[in-house]
C-alpha cells in the first residue's frame, strides 16, 4: 500500500477484512460503552414506568376528591350522628366536650371511640357553619390534615428506613395513594376513626424505627433511651380512642421490631427482663383499659344516665352481635378459619385482582357483609393467580431475606393481622375488603409493595423494568378496582337513605336510643326534615345540590322540592339545612 499514509493503510485493512468475512474483535472500551447505554436506557424506562404511574395514581386521587359523583354522605351521620350533636343547637359550647360520651350507635354497643366522635362532631358543626355562607364540600373533615398530608409524608419517611432507594419509596407511597383503604376515607362521609387509625399505624412504626436505631447491643424496648418512647405512647393512646384497630399494634410492632422484644439466650434474668418489656410496651393499652373500665362508666351515668358496659360489648354478650354468639364463628356462620380464607382472599384480591375477573358479589342488603358489597368471588382465575404469585412471593422474600429482613417480617405481619380483623369483625361487618373495614390493610400492603420494589432493584435491570411495570398494573387495578366498588357502595347506600327518609323514628330498625331525641319536635324534625319526592338512588351531582343549594338561599327550598324530585345522594344536604332553620328560628325566638 505504498503512497498511502498509516491511517488510509489501516481503514483500507479493516475494509478488506470485513469484506473477507473476518470478524474484527470489539475492544473493551466499545463494550463498556455499549453496556452504560443499555444500563441508561433501562433506567430511563424505569423512571418513565415510575413516574407513569405516580401521575396515574394523584390524578386519580385529585378525581375522586373533586368529582362529586364519587361522594356520598353515609345515612348513619344524618340518622344516628347528627341528632347526637345538634339536638340543643349547631353552635359550638362547652357541653360539646360530653357529648361524644352519649350512647351512640346500636343499643348495646359500647365503643370508646370518644376521640372519633369528638372529630365527627367538629366536622358537623363546622359544616353546618359553612352552609350558612357556601356549599361545602360532602365529605370534607378536619380528620384530612392527617389522612392527606401528615400521613403519606411519615409513610415516605418509613419507606426510607425500609428501602434504603428513593424509587422503592415513590413506589410504596403511590401504591398507599391508590389503595381502598386511603381512598374511602375521602369517597365517603361516615366516622373518620378507621381512616385516622392509618395514621396511627404509621406513625406508630414509623417512631418504632427511631426507638431501635437508639438500641445498642442486647437492649430491650424499655431499656433504651429515648423521649420517643412517650411520643409513641401518646400516638398509641390516643388512636385506641379512634377504633378498635389501635389494639392490633400490641401484637404487630413486637413481630416487625423483634430485636427489641426477643433475647436469644433464655436465662432466668433474661426471662424477668422480657416480662417486664412486655408490661412496659403494653402501658398504653393498659392505662387505656383501665380509663374505659372505671372512669367512662363514671361520666356516662353522671352526664347520659346509662353504664358503659365494655367488657359485656367486646365479648359479643349485646344485642349487636348480629347472630355471632360463638367465640369461633362470626355472624355469617363460618368458622374462623374459613372468615380468615376469605377476608384473605378477599384483602389481598381487592388489591390485586382485576374484578373483571373477580366480579363483586351483587349486595342484598346494605352494610351486610354475608351477602356482597364486601365481597369478590373466589374464581378459578383468581384462585391460580393466587397459587402463582404468593408462592413465587415467599420464595423471593425469603431467598432476600439477609438483604431486606424486614420483607418477611412484614409477611407475618400482614398474615397477622388479617388473622386479628377476622376475630374482630366477626360481630359486624365478617368479609372486609379494604374499603373503610380493613383500611389499615394498605399501610401494610404499600410497605411490602415499597420492600419488594427495593429487593427487585439489587437484581439484575430487567427485574427493575419488571417490577415498575408490575408497580403500574397494580395501581390501575387498584383504582379499578376502587372506582367499582365506591360505586356499589354509593348505590347501595343511596338506597337505604330512600327507604329510610320520612319514616316514624318507630320504624327505624326498631331501635331505643335514651338520648337521641328529647322532645316531638326534634323527633318529627328528623323523621322528615322537608316533604320530598326521592326519584333515584343515582350519583350525587354538584349541579344537583347547587340547585337544592340556591333555591335555599332565595327561601325557596319547599317550592323547588314540590317542583322537582331529588336524588337520594343529595338528601344529607337537607338535614344539614333544616338544622340551620331550626337554629335560626330558635334564635328569633328567644330574642323575643
Amino acid at each position: 500500500m505504498k503512497g498511502l499514509s498509516k491511517r488510509e493503510a489501516n481503514q483500507h485493512l479493516f475494509l478488506l477484512k470485513t469484506l473477507s468475512g473476518r470478524i474484527m474483535p470489539i475492544s473493551p472500551k466499545i463494550k463498556t460503552e455499549d453496556k452504560n447505554s443499555i444500563a441508561k436506557t433501562s433506567e430511563r424506562i424505569e423512571y418513565f414506568l415510575i413516574i407513569l404511574a405516580a401521575v396515574l395514581a394523584i390524578s386519580n386521587l385529585l378525581w375522586v376528591i373533586l368529582a362529586y359523583r364519587n361522594l356520598s354522605v353515609h345515612p348513619h351521620v344524618i340518622y344516628d350522628i347528627m341528632p347526637y350533636f345538634t339536638k340543643d343547637g349547631i353552635g359550638f359550647t362547652w357541653h360539646d366536650l360530653v357529648k361524644p360520651f352519649q350512647e351512640m350507635g346500636n343499643p348495646g354497643e359500647y365503643r370508646p371511640r370518644f376521640l372519633t366522635y369528638l372529630i365527627s362532631l367538629v366536622d358537623i358543626k363546622l359544616q353546618l357553619f359553612s352552609y350558612q355562607y357556601f356549599l361545602f364540600h360532602p365529605t370534607a373533615s378536619i380528620s384530612w390534615i392527617l389522612s392527606l398530608f401528615i400521613a403519606p409524608v411519615y409513610l415516605y419517611k418509613l419507606l426510607r428506613h425500609f428501602t434504603h432507594s428513593t424509587k422503592a419509596q415513590v413506589a410504596g407511597i403511590i401504591v398507599y395513594l391508590s389503595s381502598m383503604g386511603f381512598l374511602s376515607g375521602f369517597s365517603t362521609m361516615l366516622v373518620p376513626g378507621k381512616m385516622l387509625t392509618n395514621t396511627v399505624f404509621i406513625l406508630s412504626i414509623y417512631w418504632m424505627v427511631q426507638i431501635q436505631k437508639l438500641q445498642t447491643g442486647r437492649q430491650l424496648f424499655f431499656e433504651v433511651s429515648s423521649r420517643y418512647k412517650a411520643i409513641l405512647f401518646l400516638i398509641v393512646f390516643l388512636g385506641l380512642f379512634l377504633d378498635e384497630l389501635s389494639f392490633m399494634l400490641f401484637f404487630l410492632l413486637p413481630i416487625l421490631f423483634l430485636e427489641l422484644f426477643y433475647l436469644p439466650v433464655w436465662s432466668k434474668d433474661d426471662i424477668y427482663r422480657t416480662i417486664k418489656n412486655i408490661i412496659y410496651f403494653g402501658f398504653p393499652f393498659f392505662l387505656f383499659l383501665l380509663v374505659v373500665l372505671f372512669v367512662v362508666p363514671i361520666l356516662t351515668e353522671y352526664f347520659w344516665n346509662y353504664d358503659f358496659r365494655y367488657l359485656t360489648s367486646l365479648s359479643g354478650a349485646s344485642e349487636t352481635a348480629k347472630g355471632a354468639k360463638a367465640f369461633f364463628t362470626n355472624a355469617c356462620g363460618d368458622s374462623l378459619l374459613v372468615a380468615l380464607y376469605k377476608n384473605f382472599m378477599n384483602l389481598f384480591g381487592a388489591a390485586m385482582v382485576p374484578y373483571q375477573i373477580s366480579p363483586l358479589i351483587p349486595s342484598i342488603i346494605p352494610g351486610d357483609g354475608c351477602h356482597g358489597m364486601f365481597a369478590q368471588e373466589n374464581t378459578f382465575l383468581k384462585s391460580l393467580m393466587f397459587l402463582t404469585i404468593f408462592p413465587a412471593l415467599f420464595f423471593y422474600a425469603f431467598r432476600n431475606r439477609f438483604q431486606n429482613p424486614f420483607t418477611v417480617r412484614l409477611i407475618v405481619v400482614i398474615l397477622v393481622f388479617i388473622g386479628l380483623e377476622t376475630i374482630l369483625h366477626k360481630r359486624h361487618i365478617p368479609i372486609i375488603n379494604g374499603y373503610y373495614y380493613g383500611g389499615c390493610f394498605s399501610v401494610l400492603f404499600s410497605i411490602l409493595a415499597g420492600n419488594l420494589y427495593s429487593v427487585a432493584g439489587k437484581h439484575l435491570r430487567m427485574h427493575r423494568i419488571l417490577a415498575s411495570v408490575g408497580l403500574l398494573v397494580l395501581i390501575t387495578v387498584q383504582i379499578n378496582n376502587f372506582k367499582t366498588m365506591n360505586k356499589t357502595w354509593i348505590v347501595s347506600h343511596n338506597n337505604w337513605t330512600k327507604n329510610r327518609y320520612g319514616l316514624p323514628y318507630e320504624n327505624w330498625d326498631e331501635k331505643k336510643l335514651r338520648t337521641m331525641f328529647d322532645s316531638p319536635e326534634i323527633k318529627k324534625q328528623y323523621e322528615a326534615p322537608y316533604p320530598v319526592r326521592i326519584e333515584n338512588t343515582g350519583l350525587l351531582s354538584r349541579a344537583e345540590l347547587r340547585r337544592i343549594y340556591d333555591s335555599w338561599k332565595a327561601g325557596l327550598l319547599q317550592e323547588y322540592l314540590n317542583q322537582n324530585g331529588i336524588s337520594s345522594g343529595a338528601v344529607y344536604v337537607l338535614f344539614y339545612l333544616k338544622n340551620i332553620d331550626v337554629s335560626r328560628l330558635n334564635n328569633s325566638h328567644n330574642g323575643k
